[in-house]
């Protein structure tokens, strides 16, 4: 029988358009982060998440990319969970980047605190990005 081992949220901007963060381009940027608790954790792990953030810029040339990213742990250069890049076109005017993300774990190694982070990246030559929000961070673990 499954079980709900734990569930949590990381909420760093709960609407859109009601702050302007820049967002450097070729830094990966932590938006948010989750631990969930895994002490009662017993066979077939499953750990699902989801994550969102809008990110509103402009690019000054093709092939600039904006990607998010779910990482196991805290660190950026942590193992990939899931991750999703979209185009930034080109155009003199700024346009809204909308992106979501959902994932699945499936039997990640248990400790007694599993971690997860979201990560926000722009790549290429990008004028004046930001972060709009919403940023939000939801992660459930489950187990039999």
């Amino acid at each position: 029988m499954t079980r709900l081992l734990d569930a949590r949220t990381s909420q760093n901007i709960n609407s859109q358009n009601s702050v302007s963060i820049a967002l450097p381009t070729a830094t990966p940027t932590m938006i948010g982060v989750i631990g969930l608790n895994m002490f009662e954790a017993t066979e077939s792990v499953r750990v699902q998440l989801f994550g969102t953030a809008t990110v509103n810029a402009r690019s000054i040339s093709e092939g600039a990319t904006l990607t998010l990213s779910i990482i196991r742990g805290n660190q950026p250069s942590g193992p990939i969970v899931s991750q999703k890049s979209v185009a930034i076109a080109a155009s003199e005017e700024y346009s809204d980047y909308p992106m979501d993300l959902i994932a699945s774990d499936y039997n990640p190694p248990t400790t007694d605190q599993l971690v997860y982070t979201l990560v926000l990246q722009m790549n290429g030559n990008v004028q004046n990005a930001f972060r709009i929000g919403p940023e939000s961070f939801n992660g459930a673990a489950y187990s039999n």
